[in-house]
């Protein structure tokens, strides 16, 4: 996805999506598409917190590990009422 906003052939996992040359609008551009193709909800201040790939990894392996704990808290509580 950085590439293809972005522009340019390879991205490491230490570069910046602002020193790479994304701005506002693509940084925008790009949260929409991780929402489309991944179904994770990252807003905008927090990608500008962690603006490099491994910060963004994170912030999406968080946000699975927060949804299956939400799953499995409906779950228990489902079963709960059983």
């Amino acid at each position: 996805m950085w590439t293809a906003l972005l522009g340019v052939e390879r991205v490491g996992r230490t570069d910046g999506f602002f020193e790479r040359g994304g701005h506002s609008l693509l940084a925008a551009k790009l949260v929409a598409r991780i929402r489309e193709e991944m179904g994770v909800h990252i807003g905008l201040p927090a990608f500008y917190a962690a603006p490099t790939l491994a910060a963004l990894a994170a912030l999406i392996d968080s946000d699975d590990e927060a949804r299956a704990r939400d799953t499995v808290d409906a779950l228990l509580t489902e079963w709960e009422e059983v």
